[in-house]
Parts: structure tokens; sequence; C-alpha cells
């Protein structure tokens, strides 16, 4: 379980730092800690960069890969829920 949680907080601090800011290791864990954050704390503590719904992620997502906005894309939402 602790390797998977370094990893984590591994994989955040590349993000946080591919965001362009800049957190230390001992930030993010005193940040952390396995709390749970509203998205306004969560933004205003440097966690996340910005806040909206999953319709603004795929948007943004689209934006970075080059893809028009208006093209639709398949939502493959896994896993797969079971079915009687």
């Amino acid at each position: 379980v602790e390797e998977v949680y370094d990893l984590f907080i591994s994989k955040a601090l590349e993000g946080r730092k591919a965001a362009g800011v800049e957190m230390t290791r001992d930030r993010l864990l005193s940040l952390a800690g396995g709390r749970v954050w509203t998205g306004r704390q969560a933004k205003a503590s440097g966690l996340v960069d910005e806040l909206g719904t999953l319709n603004d992620a795929i948007a943004g997502a689209k934006k970075l890969a080059g893809i028009n906005p208006k093209d639709e894309m398949e939502l493959l939402i896994l896993p797969k829920g079971e079915s009687f």
C-alpha cells in the first residue's frame, strides 16, 4: 500500500511541475495526508489548476491534443458496469 501511495505522490508532484506549480514533496504530503478537499480548497492550495465538469476536462484534452472542439469523440467509461 505504501508503495502505491508513494507512486501516487510522485505522479502528483510530476503533474504539479508540468503545470508550472513548484511544490515540494513535504508540502504535498502536508496538504494531502488522506484528507478530502473541496474543489475550491484544492485550487487555493495549488493541488489542482482549474475547476470544472467532465465536459470541461474533455474540451481541455481536445485542445491539448489539437482536436477540433466540435468533433464528437467516443466516451468510454471504465470499468464497465455489470448488467443483469
